[in-house]
């Protein structure tokens, strides 16, 4: 009845069909009850130490030091047999039990003192005290006579602490150092015939152990202040730092730190720090930041920072920063950033920034800045800056800039500047600037320049001034 798991219950009895809904309204119902079982297992962990102990000798060492000592583990306060003698009865008559102090026939023997009701005859246990402390006695009297077996005296006794010291279970023998007037340096207790034994460092001060069965969970002190905590589930421990907290599915149990948060879906558990949020799917659960969004899709999640935007197409998402747009043709996505354009032909896409223009010719694509210009020859594309002209033989383009001219001889082409002039010969071209002249003998060609005279013979060119010829 200490271990019970609402949230399994539900899991249990509730079809699946109801859904996430049904869940939080139950979880809602049955909120008040978690909390009377939180607080009940609380109550149950502070006071089973207390309604255990009872008049054995052990249990009630345990109870004392855990009086004095805010645990039981140190065994400052110990207790030892006493000697205490019974009275010697006188019958009745009518009892039929006659009493012979001694025999009539037979030497007197010493004397036979028979005690009366508030005579000393001694004690069935002693509580023994370290010396170097002060208690208040009614106090422990009060306590001791409440757990003690009835009927049972005891007294008090001091000892000095100093050296080694030793407690017996049994046959099995623990020993623990203290040193003069000090604190003790090694302490031990006892489960059954079961010992643990702890250290006491000066700067840590003190171990502190609790027993479940033969069970033994150690926890430490640091000035006083507990360090480490520890918690049961039936036989399961778990320990835990200071400043942590922890929470038990069954025997399933999740520690986190201060500021963490958990949630649990049946035994599975998800933590996060402080100003994260989670959603859960089923058993998929998803975290993020503060600032994150998500969306689902089934159990696929897609998480984006603030700013961020998605899109879903079956279980394909697209996420995009501020600014960014995007399409989709099918399943296949295109992006851009702001100011940028785009244009499909079937799944093939072209992204281009302000002031590009584009032309498609099948699934062949050219670009080009503003101010360009372009021309297609079946696939094949010419692109030209403003001012430029083109001319095509067959796949073969020529590009030139603004005054200049051309001429083709099959796909062989000519360029020239603006006052150039040019004549051909087969393939064979000569170009000349303005003023020049040229003369042909087969496919050897002469140039001159104005006032220059030319003449051959054969195939060789004599070129003279004119005012050389006339001399």
């Amino acid at each position: 009845m200490y271990s019970i798991d609402f949230n399994k219950i539900y899991d249990q009895l509730v079809p699946p069909v109801f859904g996430r809904g049904m869940h939080a309204w139950f979880s809602a119902l049955l909120s008040p009850l978690n909390d009377i079982l939180s607080r009940l297992n609380n109550y149950r962990t502070t006071n089973l130490p207390k309604i255990s102990i009872n008049g054995q000798t052990s249990s009630l060492e345990y109870g004392l030091n855990h009086l004095y000592y805010g645990n039981g583990n140190q065994r400052r306060i110990y207790i030892t047999d006493g000697n205490r003698q019974a009275g010697l009865w006188i019958y009745k008559h009518e009892e039929n039990k006659p009493l012979f102090v001694f025999p009539s026939d037979s030497q007197p023997p010493e004397r036979v003192f028979i005690f009366l009701l508030d005579d000393d005859t001694g004690f069935d246990f002693y509580v023994n005290l370290p010396s170097n402390e002060t208690f208040d006695y009614a106090y422990l009297s009060g306590f001791i006579n409440a757990h003690k077996i009835r009927g049972f005296i005891f007294d008090y006794q001091t000892y000095v602490v100093n050296g080694w010291t030793h407690r017996w279970s049994g046959n099995v023998c623990a020993m623990e150092t203290v040193e003069s007037d000090s604190d003790i340096v090694f302490s031990h207790a006892w489960s059954g015939e079961v010992c643990v034994i702890t250290s006491f460092n000066p700067d840590l001060h003190q171990f502190s152990y609790l027993w479940f069965g033969n069970v033994c969970c150690i926890i430490t002190n640091v000035e006083d202040t507990l360090m480490y905590n520890h918690i049961w589930s039936g036989n399961v421990c778990v320990q835990k730092l200071a400043g942590y907290n922890h929470d038990w599915i069954g025997y399933v149990c999740v520690q986190q730190p201060a500021g963490y948060s958990h949630d649990w879906v049946g035994n599975v558990c998800v933590q996060q720090p402080a100003g994260y949020s989670h959603d859960w799917i089923g058993y998929v659960c998803v975290q993020q930041p503060a600032g994150y969004s998500h969306d689902w899709v089934g159990n696929v999640c897609v998480q984006q920072p603030a700013g961020y935007s998605h899109d879903w197409v079956g279980n394909v998402c697209v996420q995009q920063p501020a600014g960014y747009s995007h399409d989709w043709v099918g399943n296949v996505c295109v992006q851009h950033p702001a100011g940028y354009s785009h244009d499909w032909v079937g799944n093939v896409c072209v992204q281009q920034p302000a002031g590009y223009s584009h032309d498609w010719v099948g699934n062949v694509c050219v670009q080009q800045p503003a101010g360009y210009s372009h021309d297609w020859v079946g696939n094949v594309c010419v692109q030209q800056p403003a001012g430029y002209s083109h001319d095509w033989v067959g796949n073969v383009c020529v590009q030139q800039p603004a005054g200049y001219s051309h001429d083709w001889v099959g796909n062989v082409c000519v360029q020239q500047p603006a006052g150039y002039s040019h004549d051909w010969v087969g393939n064979v071209c000569v170009q000349q600037p303005a003023g020049y002249s040229h003369d042909w003998v087969g496919n050897v060609c002469v140039q001159q320049p104005a006032g220059y005279t030319h003449n051959w013979v054969g195939n060789v060119c004599l070129q003279l001034e004119q005012s050389n010829e006339n001399e």
